[in-house]
């Protein structure tokens, strides 16, 4: 799988944060995902795409956030989907919550199943998956 970024959370932490949010996006984890893609695939196995899943590069949709104000779409899903922007006792944390790991499965499922989620695929080693 690729990988969400989590220092999208420090947007909310001015005009610093937001800029270290976008650098972790272009800099750091849009050519780590590149590279875990091409390692994977020169395995011969496919990609569940979980930055696309969170939206991991949209700067540009905004979301209203209760409480918090209106921030990009990829802030939105890491404050929603992760602990990074949850105080203590639970976060910050980077982890998927409940909501993140749905995500993450839905990204898993598609390469499994297809995007109408109804045709199982078989996996490289030629054993069909089955629900």
């Amino acid at each position: 799988m690729t990988i969400y970024d989590p220092l999208l959370a420090c947007w909310l932490e001015g005009q610093e944060g937001r800029e270290l949010a976008r650098q972790s996006v272009f800099s750091a984890v849009l050519p780590m995902n590149a590279h875990l893609a091409r390692i994977y695939r020169a395995a011969g196995m496919e990609v569940a795409d979980v930055e696309a899943e969170f939206s991991t590069t949209d700067f540009e949709t905004p979301v209203a956030v209760e409480g918090i104000g209106t921030v990009p779409l990829n802030v939105a899903r890491i404050l929603a989907w992760t602990w990074a922007g949850a105080p203590p006792p639970l976060g910050p944390d980077m982890h998927a919550n409940a909501q993140g790991y749905r995500a993450i499965a839905a990204a898993f499922e598609r390469v499994l199943f297809g995007p109408d989620g109804a045709t199982p695929r078989a996996d490289p080693r030629g054993v069909a998956i089955v629900r």
